[in-house]
């Protein structure tokens, strides 16, 4: 007699679904990729805007006789740069710690695929 709560499994509906996810497995891994790609492009979109954006509004006050704003005194600029920066940080602590050379976006997703999922070895 089996204690309350105690439910066995049945070994070939878990065989059944341990091969479901492993084919699953890959195509999770493909569709994180395009999302890392599609993540890592509103980043530097948006990093190229909002620098371009700045540029010229620094530009416009000093036109305009107004004073301008140091970086340093714009809290959210300087977040954003911190952002980047630690960004960018994380990519040189992969690039460094891989024995081949990567291309940005194969940073990106090296990065990415070492908080996700589990590195073979």
């Amino acid at each position: 007699m089996r204690p309350m709560g105690i439910v066995l499994a049945n070994p070939l509906k878990l065989l059944a679904r341990k091969k479901r996810l492993q084919d699953e497995l890959p195509l999770l891994r493909e569709e994180c990729d395009k999302l890392l790609a599609a993540k890592q492009d509103l980043i530097d979109a948006a990093r190229t805007t909002l620098v371009k954006n700045r540029t010229l509004l620094c530009q416009l006050q000093a036109r305009a006789g107004l004073p301008v704003s140091c970086d340093a005194d714009d809290p959210i600029y300087s977040s954003f740069v911190k952002t980047l920066e630690e960004w960018d940080h994380q990519l040189e602590i992969v690039s460094v710690t891989e024995s081949h050379e990567f291309t940005r976006p194969d940073l990106n997703l090296e990065l990415f695929r070492s908080k996700v999922f589990k590195r073979d070895e």
